[in-house]
This record gives structure tokens, sequence and C-alpha cells, in this order.
């Protein structure tokens, strides 16, 4: 897995943390693979942390298996992206969503976007 981190140069619009200017943001690959299926390589998925917020975009096959071996519980995850709703980058969003549930997050899980022809099949 690959690590970035940057410091942001203001607040992240709609975060529930305080983001303070020059406070880390976390930028982590969970998964950029293709649909082919792989022992090596996951499906698209990405990870940002910035403050308390914890923003996942796209969530393919095996992301989430990265984002436990990162030592993040999708209870910890306050956002969600989607780019598009291909399979491979959206697998993995039920279990995102039902893990969330089962450890009892409730529905606190913010859909933040998706491609405008794929909006209805995320609601």
């Amino acid at each position: 897995m690959t690590r970035v981190v940057c410091t942001p140069r203001e607040t992240v619009a709609g975060s529930r943390g305080a983001t303070a200017r020059g406070a880390e943001m976390r930028v982590r690959l969970l998964g950029t693979g293709t649909p082919t299926p792989s022992m090596r390589r996951m499906c698209s998925g990405y990870v940002v942390e910035t403050g308390d917020d914890v923003i996942v975009f796209d969530h393919g096959f095996g992301a989430h298996h990265r984002l436990l071996e990162l030592g993040i519980p999708a209870t910890r995850v306050t956002h969600l992206f989607l780019s598009h709703v291909h399979y491979d980058h959206c697998g993995d969003y039920p279990r995102l969503v039902l893990t969330r549930w089962d450890q009892g997050a409730g529905t606190g899980l913010r859909p933040v976007a998706a491609g405008a022809h794929d909006r209805a099949a995320v609601r």
C-alpha cells in the first residue's frame, strides 16, 4: 500500500472535525486493480483521513479487507464517494454498510456523490 501525506490549505467543507490549517491529511490506496480477479491487487478503493473524517473513495472488491489491514474499522468511515457504480468500484459497498450496521454505527454514513447516471442506483 502506498501512503501519501499532505497538509490541506483550508477546512474540508462539511467536515465534522476541526481540520485546522496545517493538520495532516492521509491518502492511502486500498486497491488499484482491475475487474480481473487477482490475489495481489484489489479493485478500486482509496481512503482519505483528515481531522475526524474518514472518507472512502470507491469500495471495490477487496478494498474492505485492505481498510481493515490499515486498522480502520468500518465504524470510523464518515463519508463515501462512488465515482460510478461498476462492480469493480462498489463491490464491497454492501459489506461496508452492513458491517457498520452490525457494529452499531447506525446510518451515519453519508454518501458524498456518484456519477450523474449512477445516483439512482445508490439511493
